[in-house]
């Protein structure tokens, strides 16, 4: 089984979690793929409100794959938060208007795709294509995993983290085909809706209405632990 494990979004507190995904992931032997920021933490304004919130930074390049050292890091996108903010203004104004207002979504979920496109370059470098998608953050610290990822997937299974509002966006795990199709039909919402109310309760809503109506079952797992913030640990119940 060939395994990738896609580290998406700023790079925030991933000196305190770097061995704790190493430590998690490991023994699938996988490969790792980074699509992130220069701005170092960029959290979201309802997150901001809730911390001790020090001065965000921007980092070099160097000093991002400095912190990504002790992985197999295969391919890293490095993305300017000026120029991504730039590109949500100008195709904001081709949103649905139920859409609009969504600007953490929307990059979100564009920066997972980017992350996306490449592994897929990769892949065909290399002649081969993986089985398994595993999408986390660099700022999470996981639980151990103690089962078979393999038994609890099929054709028509996604699994996320059983914590926090469902479901959860903060790690995916699918077969690679059906983690492209998720993606895809996010972003695609934006423009063009599908999905009853999917505009409701983002990014959650949005997510869940990919899954289901992709004809995905949803599975859950005990597999994050917190989020490590710049001071302190937050838990979801």
């Amino acid at each position: 089984m060939r395994v990738c494990v896609l580290l998406n979004g700023n790079t925030r507190t991933i000196n305190k979690c770097i061995d704790n995904i190493f430590d998690t992931f490991n023994f699938l032997n996988p490969d790792y793929f980074i699509s992130t920021y220069d701005l170092k933490y960029g959290y979201h304004p309802y997150i901001k409100s809730s911390l001790n919130y020090l001065e965000d930074k921007y980092l070099t390049d160097q000093e991002i794959l400095n912190l990504y050292k002790k992985i197999n890091v295969k391919g890293i996108l490095i993305e300017k938060h000026c120029d991504c903010l730039n590109f949500y203004e100008a195709e904001k104004g081709k949103f649905a208007p139920e859409f609009l207002n969504l600007e953490s979504s929307f990059l979100q979920y564009t920066k997972i795709r980017k992350g996306i496109d490449i592994i897929k370059n990769y892949e065909i470098m290399n002649n081969f294509q993986y089985d398994l998608i595993i999408k986390t953050r660099n700022d999470i610290i996981h639980n151990k995993i103690e089962c078979n990822l393999l038994t609890l997937l099929n054709s028509n299974t996604v699994i996320v983290s059983n914590k926090n509002v469902f479901p959860n966006d903060c790690i995916i795990i699918s077969l690679r085909d059906n983690f492209i199709k998720i993606i895809n039909s996010m972003i695609e919402e934006f423009y063009i809706p599908k999905y009853i109310n999917s505009n409701i309760n983002p990014p959650h809503g949005l997510l869940e209405a990919a899954i289901i109506n992709n004809g995905i079952n949803i599975k859950t797992l005990a597999i994050m632990n917190y989020v490590a913030r710049i001071d302190t640990n937050q838990y979801y119940g």
